[in-house]
């Protein structure tokens, strides 16, 4: 502080400032008014009363509240944290007991006979799903059928697929070993060629089985060629991304129905081909009514698993 024959300052407070603190507590303020050697209390122009005496006291006072304030605080945080961990390890023991014990009653529920049959029941039912389109108890037929469907509607486009599949040892083999697509190729005079793709043709391709060679040529036509236009379309926007140009790139199905696909005659835009309205209706409302009947009969199964519960 400055006191000379300029100026005679006076301290009312010192207060601490640390390094970017954007506001100051209470505790940061230190009252100096009743110190005399800075302030003091004037009584009058000649003689002042000497308040340093009082002002040590306060000071010693706040700090001896201060620190009992400290110790208290501390240990009633202390108590309080082993009071939630006392109280976390009870309740997380109490809970995991409960799980045990619920586990073991469902186990027991599902023990034996009853988990048997109810696996059985669901594995009929995927069964089911996957022969949606198709007569029950006919596994042969139905062989034939998927065969026909995919060979023989649209005479040119079931040779050029043909042609695209034979070219490949891993589907000639697939078809070669199926006697029933070497029917379906022997006889293929027996068919009406001049027929539109089925409407389930992508659930024929899933029944054939989507992860054996034919059905991932099959997957690739129908998604890069059936409508060859739309097709390329996606594939140029797939490829933009780094990921899916990998994708592509590296799946030898897809990268073969590109390179070799789309030069066979007939093998592109089969999806295009004029279809009668009357018939699409027709197959429209069958699929609806097959899907309404396992969405039950899935619900059905869903009741029966809630009610073992």
């Amino acid at each position: 502080m400055q006191r000379d024959a300029d100026a005679y300052e006076l301290g009312l407070a010192d207060i601490y400032v640390s390094a970017g603190v954007t506001s100051i507590s209470q505790s940061n303020i230190t009252d100096l008014r009743l110190d005399t050697d800075v302030c003091g209390v004037v009584t009058g122009t000649i003689e002042q009363v000497n308040t340093t005496t009082l002002f040590n006291q306060y000071q010693t006072w706040l700090q001896e509240k201060k620190n009992q304030y400290d110790t208290d605080i501390a240990q009633w945080t202390q108590q309080k944290q082993s009071e939630y961990q006392n109280w976390y390890n009870t309740t997380t023991t109490q809970l995991e007991q409960a799980w045990d014990t619920w586990f073991q009653t469902i186990q027991g529920v599902l023990d034996g006979d009853t988990a048997g049959n109810l696996y059985l029941e669901i594995q009929d039912v995927r069964k089911d799903i996957d022969k949606r389109n198709l007569p029950n108890n006919a596994e042969n037929y139905n062989a034939v059928a998927q065969w026909a469907d995919i060979l023989i509607p649209d005479e040119t486009r079931g040779k050029a697929l043909l042609e695209f599949l034979l070219k490949y040892p891993e589907s000639s083999e697939q078809i070669a070993s199926s006697e029933q697509a070497m029917l379906v190729i022997m006889e293929e005079e027996r068919f009406n060629k001049d027929r539109q793709v089925p409407f389930d043709y992508d659930q024929i391709i899933f029944k054939l089985g989507q992860k054996t060679e034919t059905g991932q040529y099959l997957a690739w036509v129908e998604e890069l060629l059936a409508d060859h236009t739309r097709g390329i379309e996606k594939l140029e926007l797939g490829m933009m991304l780094e990921s899916g140009s990998e994708e592509i790139t590296s799946n030898k199905y897809a990268m073969r129905v590109i390179m070799a696909g789309e030069d066979i005659e007939g093998l592109t835009n089969y999806r295009k081909k004029f279809a009668v309205k009357n018939d699409m209706d027709v197959e429209i409302t069958r699929l609806d009514n097959e899907i309404a009947r396992i969405d039950e009969e899935i619900t059905n199964l869903d009741s029966r698993i809630s009610n073992l519960k």
